[in-house]
């Protein structure tokens, strides 16, 4: 069932591609691209027997992320209708819950994949970094457990809203004929206001370069969707610089999420009646210290060059 799910929207993204007569055509096909590489990859991780590999969760986090893009950028569209209304609050509220109900485990995963990992590299002889990664593990575990206890249940329920919201939305496509284009650019801008009017990453506290990570991912998600509209040429260099820019601003948010995982790992090993060792704990630390001013200034570096290219939505035609 998962490969006939890929196959859809496989196809589905493709007609997304094609030319379109007006919004209402575009949105469909949209949203059946979407929805469909979203169903795929929550079919493709629900298979899983074996939960050591993270990347299912992490494409599923994406996915959802996307489609949470593509439910923000046509909110006028959904508003119109009753029935569209009611369908985008409920994937909404779904979307939501699967997305916070996957974030423990995949905020373990990367930590477990990443400084963990290269803490254990760089000092193979602690004792307290093995400990620390089984305490881990098992931390990942139960997150894992809740996974697959509870989003079956979710899935379900999204799979039935994305039918028929599809349906309705399919169904009023015709009526909906104004320019796709001059929805798209206006829907662009908004989205493109808190990344390009933002202080350089370097300027901000760490929570404001948090949100600005935040900005840069729903950008880059609304401009992917709407980028069949305008040249490939014009905006696949946008997509990239957006794309580098939100890597590097995720491993700066690595080392500061890493300060309140090791929080958590304190507090689950006193309810498991075990501790942390400070040595271990301390290493993790400095390496966090160590890594986020580089990650910063690559993302200075690449925020600088995003503001220096006008976006393609802004592009007068040629």
């Amino acid at each position: 069932w998962g490969e006939k799910v890929r196959e859809a929207a496989a196809a589905a993204c493709e007609d997304a591609k094609r030319e379109v007569e007006g919004l209402g055509t575009f949105a469909a096909q949209a949203f059946a691209c979407r929805a469909g590489a979203l169903a795929a990859a929550l079919s493709g991780l629900l298979a899983l027997h074996d939960m050591a590999d993270p990347e299912p969760v992490h494409e599923a986090r994406v996915a959802i992320r996307r489609f949470r893009a593509l439910l923000s950028a046509f909110s006028p569209l959904f508003r119109e209708d009753p029935a569209l209304a009611s369908g985008h609050q409920a994937l909404k509220a779904i979307s939501r819950t699967l997305a916070r109900l996957f974030a423990r485990a995949r905020d373990f995963d990367v930590f477990a994949h990443g400084l963990l990992a290269e803490a254990r590299r760089l000092f193979p002889e602690e004792d307290g970094l093995a400990d620390l990664a089984a305490l881990v593990g098992a931390i990942r575990a139960e997150a894992y457990e809740e996974i697959k206890a509870r989003a079956g249940e979710e899935v379900a329920r999204l799979l039935f809203a994305l039918e028929a919201t599809g349906k309705a939305l399919g169904a009023r496509a015709e009526a909906l004929g104004e320019d796709p284009l001059a929805f798209a650019a206006a829907r662009l801008a908004k989205r493109a206001a808190p990344v390009f009017g933002t202080p350089p990453p370097a300027a901000l506290s760490a929570e404001a370069r948090h949100r600005l990570r935040l900005a840069v991912k729903r950008l880059r998600y609304t401009a992917e969707m709407f980028a069949p509209l305008f040249p490939d040429g014009k905006t696949r260099r946008l997509l990239r610089r957006l794309g580098r820019l939100q890597d590097w601003l995720g491993h700066a948010n690595d080392a500061r999420t890493a300060i309140r995982l090791l929080e958590i790992c304190e507090e689950e090993a006193a309810r498991r009646g075990l501790t942390v060792e400070a040595k271990a704990k301390g290493i993790n630390l400095g390496l966090a210290a160590a890594l986020e001013p580089g990650a910063i200034a690559e993302a200075e570096r690449l925020f600088a060059k995003l503001l220096r290219r006008t976006p393609f939505w802004e592009l007068k035609k040629e």
